[in-house]
């Protein structure tokens, strides 16, 4: 999902990432929390993969 820079709403993050598949609360903010954990992984050529 590319936003340049900009803030998105909750709902449109869901639609974009997710589709229709449910989400509860606390996987979101765990995979939102994994974010700069995997973008410094990619950054030293490693892949980060996370499941939806």
């Amino acid at each position: 999902m590319s936003a340049g820079g900009k803030a998105v709403s909750k709902e449109s993050l869901l639609t974009q990432v997710w589709g229709n598949e449910i989400v509860e609360e606390n996987n979101l903010q765990a995979q939102i929390s994994a974010i700069p954990r995997c973008n410094r992984i990619l950054s030293c050529g490693q892949i980060c993969q996370s499941a939806k």
